[in-house]
């Protein structure tokens, strides 16, 4: 396979033979488990999978098939290569963006990190975990984090690393997805390619990425809500804080196919207690985006002891 292209992101090098949009910029070196892209054919189904589901099989050997259905099918053997399906080639920079998703996630598992479901920021050398359900306006938010002197490390997959004894998060891929709306209030321009087929449109983050992993200061439950309600932040202790950082793990189904189980728990437990975890209430909406924006920052600064 001739490798053109070497991404960073996720603790991990990906090699790859074609160019991949919204990876980061390639380099002719990169740190971290190497990884290989590659497209060719994929199985309908793997032999004797130890755990099947409608779009995800894994076999005993660590082999996983993920298919995209109408799009891609992905097969990651050997915990170093993912070969590409695509329904053909004009799909393929979709089956690229669905990649970044649960298969890098199923590569972090397999490469004993801890996946992260969450947004993470970075400022003055140390790491912020943004999480909330779907659609509650966090990428709008951390993007005005961002225009407040933020680094942006992830949107949505980042991962935990706890081989040094304390958490370190490692970054994701520099793209975040805004809604038209999200981009008037932030006073970006729209990208010319126009929005995607969700209708958000993708946003390079390459301006303000932070590539190198940073250890983490903070994780914060956000929870916008209606109703006028006041800001209140409430440091999250024990138990409590135990169940909030559960919230960002990735993949449980495939977690305790893999016999992961203990290790992600012990390193959930051990990032509640090392870091601060925040729960936070704020009036939603993009009205009170700037506000917002303004409070979380005083709450995520001073959670790191000040600057």
């Amino acid at each position: 396979m001739r490798l053109g292209y070497i991404y960073s992101a996720l603790g991990q090098s990906f090699h790859s033979p074609f160019e991949c949009p919204f990876f980061g910029i390639s380099r002719p070196h990169a740190s971290g488990h190497s990884i290989f892209l590659d497209t060719g054919n994929v199985p309908d189904a793997l032999e004797n999978p130890v755990l099947s589901r409608p779009l995800l099989q894994i076999d005993g050997r660590g082999s996983l098939l993920f298919r995209v259905p109408g799009v891609a099918s992905y097969l990651l053997t050997d915990r170093n290569s993912i070969t590409i399906s695509a329904k053909d080639d004009t799909y393929l920079p979709r089956a690229l963006d669905f990649l970044r998703g649960t298969p890098a996630a199923l590569i972090c598992l397999q490469q004993g990190f801890t996946p992260l479901s969450a947004i993470c920021l970075a400022y003055h050398g140390r790491s912020f975990l943004l999480w909330s359900p779907p659609g509650t306006g966090k990428t709008s938010l951390a993007m005005a984090l961002v225009q407040r002197g933020f680094s942006w490390m992830a949107d949505g997959l980042c991962a935990l690393d706890m081989s040094a004894g304390h958490p370190i998060i490692w970054p994701g891929f520099p793209v975040l997805k805004l809604w038209p709306d999200s981009l008037h209030a932030l006073a970006i321009a729209p990208p010319r390619e126009g929005p995607g087929p969700g209708g958000r449109f993708v946003i390079s983050a390459d301006p303000w990425y932070e590539a190198e992993p940073q250890p983490l200061a903070a994780a914060l439950l956000l929870r916008p809500a209606h109703g006028g309600i006041s800001t209140r932040s409430q440091r999250l202790h024990g138990g409590a804080a135990f169940e909030a950082v559960a919230k960002m793990t990735s993949l449980p189904a495939v977690t305790h196919a893999l016999g992961a189980d203990p290790e992600i728990l012990r390193s959930t437990a051990r990032m509640a207690d090392a870091a601060s975890v925040l729960d936070c209430r704020y009036p939603a909406g993009l009205n009170n985006l700037d506000a917002a924006a303004d409070w979380l920052m005083d709450q995520m600064v001073s959670a790191q002891g000040g600057i």
